[in-house]
């Protein structure tokens, strides 16, 4: 089934635009998650998907697996929509924030790194301060986890001059 669905949505995820993303189902089905459980909200997201057939409801989807520990999973709908949708988007610096995670969780420092960085230098050049700031925490986090102080600080500092301006 999880093969299918991401065919029949391979058109879909190619030709959508960042801009275009449908912000009420997302808003609602992140509402759902933090009101009623990981478990109604990833059955919001399943139905999105497939209802709306669009990139963004299917990163969630990925998301939602994330969040409820399945990140097999997480990561082959993140690759996917990676994959299929426009290469410095938003939503493709979210599928490397996510991978990032992953990569994080599962011990792939360098996997980590490489996510987390493109991530961010998407964020940096669509002028996207949320994302620019939680990426460069992440990183930051990271950094001190493997002992390497000074870079995380740099981070940490950037990541402050962003929530400052």
């Amino acid at each position: 089934m999880k093969l299918l669905l991401m065919i029949s949505l391979l058109y879909s995820c190619v030709s959508q635009d960042p801009k275009e993303e449908k912000i009420s189902s997302t808003d609602i089905g992140i509402k759902i998650i933090k009101e009623q459980g990981i478990s109604e909200g990833l059955k919001y997201f399943k139905e999105q998907a497939v209802t709306n057939d669009d990139a963004e409801s299917l990163f969630y989807l990925g998301w939602s697996f994330y969040r409820d520990g399945n990140n097999t999973e997480a990561q082959e709908i993140a690759q996917f929509v990676l994959s299929n949708t426009k290469e410095r988007s938003v939503l493709s610096a979210n599928c490397y924030y996510l991978l990032g995670q992953i990569s994080s969780i599962q011990g792939e420092i360098d996997g980590a790194y490489a996510s987390f960085n493109k991530a961010y230098d998407i964020y940096e050049e669509r002028k996207w301060p949320e994302g620019e700031f939680k990426t460069l925490c992440l990183l930051a986090s990271l950094s001190i986890k493997t002992k390497v102080f000074d870079q995380g600080n740099g981070f940490l500092l950037t990541a402050n001059r962003i929530r400052e301006s």
